[in-house]
């Protein structure tokens, strides 16, 4: 196929320069450059040569995809794959965040890493999204959303729309490292008593209104670990009472967790005890979905003697109960479902009592086995 001279003319019903060339494929290519003066005309066409020279040699080349585009038709494949708030986190930083700052006309093959860098740089500390009374934006958040954006990233490489990936390969912001507060098993009985308090006025009619059984959801979430979600998906029907195993539910399949791994997690007597003392529902479910807790957590913070309370903390309260217990990282791996050594670590705790514990039990051992002598000194 003969190519099209390449050239860039003015159109009367345009502002900007238009050109004419052969693409990558050896087609005729009719486009507006967006520019307004002649010699950025030029150098838009000279790359868009330049893209047709490495085609030729066989070198990889980006096609020209806008940023919003991409960005849609990414949202739209992941909307069906994952939870529903996931997504809207992500779509809500794309639209509020990504486009607005690189612009959606730019295309996807333009951004480069020190852009990326910069954008990046830029997250941190800025308000949220709920205004003026928000807080800022930590690094931790940002590391989580760029890495939602270092996967949109490699989709765009394998579609052809960039040549390599300038979300990923980026050093993690540093973080505030502070541990969850560890519950101690006389909080934690103060904090499931405050879960179940029926305090309160009755109503005219006598009886109390029916309750979400707060109480049962923590002790069932510290005996097993299981998230949020899993706790409000697991049913009667997913628990093997021979076995004392419950198969773990996620929003992709039966029997998997979020990162679609064929997981159990093992029933102690007490969860299993707790799980039978809850009232039939019509849906088999054995909580039914986890509605607002923060009051009852308000509560539940306020009688144990805590800043805060959430649920996903008995997550990490029961890691750091087996993992007193003996068990080994495999174990632990195996009790929460993690595919690393990294996450069983991070959701293991040590607190001071507990090194405390450690030094003296250390210390009381090297006393029997050492005879004490006079300042410190072996006068023998």
């Amino acid at each position: 196929m003969p190519r099209t001279r390449s050239r860039v003319y003015r159109r009367p019903d345009s502002p900007f320069w238009w050109a004419c060339y052969s693409g990558p494929d050896g087609r005729p290519v009719r486009q507006s450059t967006g520019c307004r003066d002649r010699s950025s005309a030029d150098a838009w066409l000279a790359v868009r040569e330049l893209e047709r020279v490495r085609a030729d040699a066989g070198i990889p080349v980006a096609r020209p995809v806008q940023l919003l585009t991409a960005t849609a038709d990414y949202l739209a494949e992941r909307e069906v794959e994952w939870s529903a708030k996931w997504w809207g986190t992500v779509e809500g930083f794309v639209r509020l965040q990504v486009v607005p700052h690189f612009g959606a006309s730019r295309t996807v093959s333009s951004i480069t890493r020190e852009d990326v860098a910069r954008f990046r740089t830029a997250q941190v500390g800025r308000p949220s999204a709920r205004g003026k009374a928000g807080k800022p934006v930590s690094a931790s958040t940002v590391n989580r959303l760029m890495w939602a954006m270092a996967a949109w990233g490699a989709w765009c490489v394998e579609r052809a729309y960039h040549t390599e990936n300038p979300w990923s390969g980026h050093d993690n912001l540093p973080e505030d490292q502070l541990p969850p507060p560890a519950v101690e098993a006389a909080q934690l009985e103060q904090l499931l008593a405050a879960l179940e308090d029926p305090s309160g006025p009755l109503p005219s009619h006598g009886r109390r209104p029916n309750r979400f059984p707060w109480r049962a959801l923590f002790e069932v979430a510290v005996e097993t670990g299981l998230r949020r979600g899993e706790l409000g998906r697991l049913a009667r029907a997913d628990i093997d009472r021979a076995e004392r195993r419950a198969w773990i539910v996620s929003s992709h399949a039966r029997g998997h967790n979020k990162a679609r791994r064929l997981r159990s997690v093992a029933l102690s007597r007490r969860a299993l005890a707790v799980i039978d003392a809850q009232a039939l529902r019509q849906d088999g479910l054995v909580f039914g979905p986890v509605p607002d807790p923060r009051r009852a957590f308000a509560r539940g913070a306020k009688a144990a003697g805590l800043g805060r309370v959430w649920l996903h903390l008995m997550r990490h309260t029961g890691a750091t109960r087996i993992g007193r217990a003996g068990a080994s990282l495999a174990d632990l791996m195996g009790f929460g479902g993690w595919a690393s050594v990294k996450m069983a670590q991070r959701y293991t705790h040590t607190d001071h009592r507990r090194q405390l514990e450690l030094v003296d039990r250390a210390s009381e051992g090297h006393d029997r086995g050492t005879e004490a002598k006079p300042g410190g000194q072996d006068l023998s």
